[in-house]
């Protein structure tokens, strides 16, 4: 039988994370952009392949969920609380 409905959830800015940001450094910015500009080319790839994977299994349905969409609506930076 398996799963008939799954969550395939997109990474979100993850440049921001204070591992991120204390291993490699943001030279002032809040987050480290590389990191958050690989996460987004892995999203932008992955929505595709999620929508595949509804193709291809008409018995089940697999949702993409962007949560930095949700997060930050108009494509804003994350902010750091001290």
């Amino acid at each position: 039988m398996g799963a008939r409905k799954v969550a395939l959830f997109a990474l979100t800015q993850i440049g921001c994370t204070p591992l991120a940001t204390s291993k490699f450094g943001t030279d002032g910015k809040p987050c480290v952009k590389s990191i958050n500009k690989a996460a987004m080319l892995f999203n932008h790839k992955f929505k595709p392949l999620v929508d595949q994977l509804n193709a291809n299994n008409e018995d089940a349905l697999f949702t993409f969920i962007n949560i930095t969409s949700i997060l930050y609506p108009q494509g804003g930076l994350c902010i750091h609380m001290t």
